[in-house]
């Protein structure tokens, strides 16, 4: 079942902003390009921007990959330089305060470990966790995840 979701959470949450939607950012022709950069330009009125260092790991992984691929000179070096700007936009919580709480997550939704680190950071900031879409290995816990405020910009852009 899909949750109906409004942007008025754009307005009044706090987020914790995974590694897909960073990765999606980067895409300026995706459909969510431009809703990404309101959010992370701070055109929502969002009151915090969150990530967690892992999420920061993923995207060097990944965001040097789509460059090298896509032929961008020093891919490693611009990969780097995103990561230091989305530092700058969002607020940083410790992977110390997070071991327990995503451990218990990953036992029990067996999704990655990344996504419970950031499932585990929104619950601690008491805000929303920001995915671009539903993974593969989330729809089998779908409704458990809905259940501990997960959003998907997928779901913010359908139901405008």
């Amino acid at each position: 079942m899909k949750k109906r979701v409004s942007r008025r959470f754009l307005r009044e949450e706090r987020v914790v902003i995974d590694t897909s939607v960073f990765v999606e950012y980067i895409i300026e022709n995706s459909p969510y390009h431009d809703l990404i950069d309101k959010i992370l330009h701070g055109e929502t009125g969002l009151k915090d921007l969150w990530t967690t260092p892992l999420v920061l790991s993923e995207v060097l992984y990944i965001v040097s990959r789509l460059y090298r691929i896509a032929n961008i000179q020093d891919p490693n070096a611009r990969a780097k330089e995103y990561v230091s700007w989305i530092a700058s936009r969002c607020k940083m919580m410790s992977i110390e305060e997070l071991a327990i709480k995503a451990g218990e997550l990953k036992k029990e939704l067996r999704i990655s470990l990344s996504d419970c680190y950031v499932i585990a950071a929104a619950e601690k900031i008491g805000g929303k966790a920001l995915f671009l879409k539903p993974e593969k290995e989330m729809i089998k816990v779908i409704d458990k995840i809905r259940n501990l405020n997960v959003i998907f910009l997928t779901e913010i852009i359908s139901s405008v």
